[in-house]
C-alpha cells in the first residue's frame, strides 16, 4: 500500500445523526467490496463500488448541503477500507448536538479517529464511472419508477428468502402489479408489488435476493426514521426507495436521504441456469413466472419519471 500525496482535499463539519446515516450507507457499499476511493469535489463526496462478480454495483453521493460546513481545498481521491469507516460509525453518537470534524487527504480524520489512506492495488479506474455510464445507457429503457415503502419491501424480500436466494420479478400490467416469485423443491413464496398508475412495465428476470435486500433495507447505523408520537403525527416519516424496472436490463434502486444525498444500486439479472450475469454481457430475461397467491401489496405513490442523465454530483442549484 502506498500512501497518497500529502494534501488536504476537504475539511468539513457534520452532526452525529447525519454522519451516522452516511456511514450506514457506506456499510451497504461494504457489502459489495472492502476497498474503494472517496472522490472529493466542490459539490461533495462520492464513492462507487462493484461486486467482485460484477453483478451488482452502487454509487453513494454525499452532497455538501448535508454537511454543517464543507471547505473544499483540492480535487482528488483517497483510497480507504470501507469496513474501517463502518467501525468508526458504530462509535458515532446519533445526536444533533454532537459535531464531528472531518478531514480527508493523506489521512481520513473523523472526530478523534484517524485512518490512513492509500493507493488500491489493481483498482480499475473505469469502475468510478461505470454506474454513470450504465444509467446513461439504460435511462430510456426503464419504465417510470415505483416508489415503495422500504420497510414493507424489505419484509417481502425476507419472506422470499425463506424459500430461495433468488427471486423472479414478473410484471403484470393489467393487474398493475409486479409478481415476486421465489421457489425451490420445498415450496414457493409469491409477493406482489402494486403500482397505482398506468404504465407499460415489462420485466421478467431473476435477481439475487441478498443484493436486493442490501440495496433496500435500512442501514444498521442509520437513525430511526419511523417515529411514533401520537401528539405529533407530522413526525411520522416513511423511508421511500424507488424501484426502476425494464425488460432484459438490470433493475435499479434509488434512495434520496437527508437533504440532497443519494444512493443508487444496479443489480444484474441472472441467466436461467442461475450462474452470474454481469454488466458487460447481455441480460437473459429468465423463465416464465407462475401465477402467485395474493399478498399484501407494497404501498406505492405517484410514479417517478425514468432517470435522466445526471452529472456525477449535483451542483448547488440542483435539488435532491
Amino acid at each position: 500500500m502506498v500512501e497518497t500525496n500529502e494534501k488536504i482535499l476537504v475539511k468539513a463539519r457534520i452532526n452525529g445523526r447525519v454522519l451516522r446515516d452516511m456511514l450506514g450507507r457506506i456499510q451497504q457499499c461494504a457489502f459489495l467490496i472492502d476497498e474503494t476511493y472517496l472522490h472529493v469535489t466542490e459539490q461533495g463526496i462520492k464513492l462507487s463500488v462493484v461486486s467482485s462478480s460484477h453483478d451488482a454495483l452502487s454509487t453513494l453521493v454525499l452532497d455538501r448541503a448535508d454537511f454543517d460546513s464543507f471547505h473544499h481545498e483540492n480535487e482528488g481521491r483517497a483510497g480507504i477500507n470501507l469496513n474501517d469507516l463502518v467501525k468508526i460509525g458504530k462509535r458515532i453518537k446519533m445526536d444533533e448536538a454532537a459535531k464531528y470534524d472531518i478531514v480527508i487527504g493523506s489521512k481520513v480524520t473523523i472526530g478523534t479517529f484517524t485512518l490512513r489512506t492509500y493507493e488500491i492495488q489493481g483498482y480499475d479506474a473505469k469502475e468510478d464511472s461505470l454506474l454513470d455510464s450504465f444509467e446513461e445507457t439504460l435511462a430510456k429503457k426503464f419504465a417510470p419508477g415505483i416508489p415503495l415503502d422500504a420497510d414493507a419491501f424489505t419484509d417481502q424480500i425476507g419472506n422470499c428468502e425463506l424459500i430461495s436466494d433468488l427471486v423472479q420479478l414478473h410484471a403484470d400490467p393489467e393487474k398493475k402489479t409486479v409478481l415476486m416469485s421465489a421457489r425451490d423443491e420445498s415450496g414457493e413464496c409469491n409477493e406482489r408489488i402494486a403500482f397505482d398508475y398506468s404504465t407499460a412495465i415489462t420485466v421478467d428476470g431473476i435477481f439475487s435476493l441478498k443484493a436486493l435486500k442490501n440495496a433496500v433495507s435500512k442501514p444498521a447505523l442509520a437513525p430511526e426514521m419511523r417515529k411514533s408520537t401520537p401528539k405529533k403525527p407530522s413526525n411520522d416519516r416513511t423511508r421511500i426507495v424507488v424501484l426502476f424496472l425494464g425488460d432484459n436490463i438490470p433493475c435499479m434502486i434509488r434512495e434520496n436521504f437527508q437533504r440532497r444525498s443519494r444512493m443508487t444500486a444496479l443489480i444484474a439479472a441472472r441467466v436461467t441456469d442461475t450462474s452470474h450475469d454481469n454488466f458487460g454481457d447481455d441480460f437473459d430475461d429468465g423463465s416464465e413466472a407462475a401465477p402467485g397467491s395474493e399478498a399484501t401489496a407494497t404501498p406505492a405513490t405517484e410514479p417517478v419519471a425514468a432517470p435522466q442523465i445526471e452529472p456525477s454530483l449535483p451542483d448547488d442549484k440542483k435539488g435532491a
